[in-house]
């Protein structure tokens, strides 16, 4: 798609497509889907615009606050900011529960102006109104069907406002799974190169259509969701993330109905699905036209892979169809992802070498479900997009680390943004790190459209031998904050520096320590754990937190040995305290994400919801 900005992009489909379908939002109730074409995303847009501009008429350049539940007003409100030149800061609707949060956020944003539904503006506004966040004026846009009373000759009057590549179209706050969430600073350039970068991963066209549960407030669900399908000209259809939550299998008969080609979301996800396949409620579903079925956002695990297959390949689910792929808000999106034309790869790795940042092999490969006790079965999140490098660096030393060696994952590129809002000091360390001179090759992976991830035309991902150690060192890259290894040129991610449980000089990945956790007793829900450190008197503890099933037959003691049988087992290290907690209760971002500071200071102030101690 040519053009420099989403403007541009929304202006140009208007134009040439008027009346193509752009974006469905059903809402799961019974009631008729709603749908917008482009020539009505155009003109709600600029109807928004125009109110924006009748509040404040220097609102180009502010920051405006989009704050509606999932649905169409989202779309055209957050569009509407970027056609009137403010910068959007898309966040979910304010609840007693996330008020301190969204004040937190609007203060952070310097925000002027709110724009959202009438519904939601009443709901933030109780009684008494000492109660409700102050900050930003709020602008319901849904008063009339073209945007409210303010948006009257707002087609005569619409000026494109004058909008360059390195201008920002909106922050985006990050879900905050290990550290106060922070705005992510996205211009329309990193926009439109990392629209490309998935248009391409994917093999999006025109002809593709998608199905998205996600929130849209979430990177995700925003990239993949809204700006993707208007990038390429593809229609998609829009669900509540609620829907998917209350009735998981939803998702995949809107896939059917729809004859969606792209979908995806996180590792639980899939997951949730597998474990609640009944055949009563698929009956005449149909995923074979699923041609892109991604998964990021938190580690991809093999046993996830192999229980959806085996749960929907009666239903026409192709193994080839598996996208994993690497990605974060500070990278606009999407990092890597797999090659389309052949399965996904997985590694099996031992699992003490792996604890002393070594990738090696197990000796013989087997079922991801059988290989987790003995070590680690590992999904390659595939190779960089076109035009962005990844390199593996000592999150100490800042020396490149070859490949194989486990250490913070460095991203470098036109998608990465240009920081966190107001956080110069932060931003410099986490956007602009550069790598320690060691006058060789870097061992990084890149995408510069040869197929192979490294660089040097061969297809083995190693350093190639041409490639200079200054170019590299003067570059700038984006320190991620995750930890993983390159093999053949491709990610394989093994957790996050902050999660790292260090106990008796030994690092252990909690992803590791909850997947064994959950296997210890079939009382513990899938994806439910959390484990973390505690300061004992003899040095590092582990606890592991887990949301169990409610049941009257709830034997924590049983629980909990069987939590610490499947751990010590697995990884040679004792629990100190197993404690269970009701569905739901273990803190999670907007993506599903397990945010384990968070769980850890509820467990030291003692606010977990508990059932039930070990």
């Amino acid at each position: 798609m040519t053009g420099t900005t989403l403007v541009d992009v929304a202006r140009a489909r208007a134009a040439a497509t008027p009346d193509r379908l752009a974006f469905t939002f059903d809402p799961m109730d019974g009631r008729p889907p709603l749908e917008l074409t482009y020539a009505e995303l155009d003109r709600r847009a600029r109807a928004v615009a125009a109110v924006l501009r009748e509040h404040d008429r220097r609102v180009a350049g502010s920051r405006v606050l989009v704050v509606y539940p999932p649905g169409l007003d989202f779309v055209v409100g957050f569009l509407g900011c970027l056609y009137a030149g403010a910068v959007a800061v898309p966040t979910h609707p304010p609840r007693a529960r996330t008020l301190a949060r969204f004040a937190a956020l609007a203060a952070d944003s310097g925000a002027v102006l709110a724009l959202t539904t009438a519904a939601v503006a009443g709901a933030a506004r109780p009684d008494p109104p000492a109660t409700a966040p102050s900050g930003p004026a709020w602008v319901p846009t849904d008063a009339e069907p073209d945007g409210g009373a303010g948006a009257r000759g707002a087609e005569a009057d619409w000026a494109e406002p004058a909008l360059a590549a390195d201008a920002l179209a909106f922050l985006q706050y990050t879900s905050g799974s290990t550290g106060t969430p922070k705005g992510v600073a996205v211009t329309h350039g990193n926009v439109m190169h990392n629209s490309a970068v998935i248009a391409r991963a994917f093999g999006h066209t025109p002809e593709s259509s998608g199905v998205i549960w996600l929130p849209p407030q979430h990177d995700m669900g925003l990239i993949g969701g809204v700006l993707q399908p208007l990038y390429v000209g593809m229609p998609v259809t829009l669900m509540s993330p609620l829907d998917f939550l209350q009735r998981p299998l939803s998702w995949l008969r809107a896939i059917s109905r729809t004859g969606a080609t792209t979908s995806g979301g996180p590792n639980f996800a899939y997951d949730v699905c597998a474990s609640r396949a009944d055949p009563a409620q698929l009956e005449g579903v149909d995923l074979s036209s699923w041609e892109v079925a991604f998964t990021g956002a938190e580690p991809v695990r093999a046993r996830t892979l192999e229980r959806f297959t085996a749960a929907f390949a009666p239903y026409g689910f192709r193994p080839g169809a598996w996208y994993p792929c690497y990605g974060l808000a500070e990278s606009t999106l999407l990092v890597t992802g797999v090659d389309r034309k052949r399965p996904p790869r997985t590694l099996t790795v031992r699992g003490p070498e792996l604890a002393a940042g070594r990738a090696v092999p197990a000796a013989a490969p087997a079922a991801a479900e059988a290989a987790d006790a003995a070590g680690r079965t590992l999904v390659s999140c595939g190779r960089p997009g076109l035009g962005l490098r990844v390199t593996i660096a000592d999150p100490e030393t800042a020396l490149a680390r070859p490949p194989g060696m486990v250490g913070e994952v460095w991203v470098s590129g036109p998608s990465v943004a240009a920081g966190y809002w107001n956080r110069p000091a932060e931003s410099a360390r986490v956007f602009a790190a550069r790598l320690a001179a060691t006058g060789d090759g870097d061992g990084d992976g890149d995408g510069d459209g040869d197929g192979d991830g490294d660089g040097d035309g061969d297809g083995d991902g190693e350093p190639g031998p041409g490639t200079p150690a200054r170019a590299e060192t003067e570059r700038r890259w984006l320190r991620t904050g995750d930890l993983g290894f390159l093999d053949g040129g491709e990610l394989f991610l093994v957790g996050r520096i902050k999660d790292v449980v260090i106990i008796d000089g030994r690092n252990h990945y909690p992803e590791d320590i909850e997947q064994a956790a959950e296997a210890g007793h079939g009382m513990v829900r899938s994806h439910g754990c959390a484990a973390f450190a505690v300061d004992g008197p003899d040095g590092e503890a582990l606890v592991v937190v887990a949301e169990v099933d409610r049941a009257p037959e709830l034997d924590a003691a049983a629980v909990g040995r069987g939590v610490r049988r499947a751990v010590a087992e697995a990884h040679g290290v004792g629990v100190r305290s197993v404690v269970l907690v009701r569905p739901g209760a273990v803190p999670r971002t907007t993506s599903g994400k397990i945010q384990r500071g968070a769980c850890r200071s509820a467990y030291e102030a003692g606010t977990l919801a508990v059932v039930g101690q070990a």
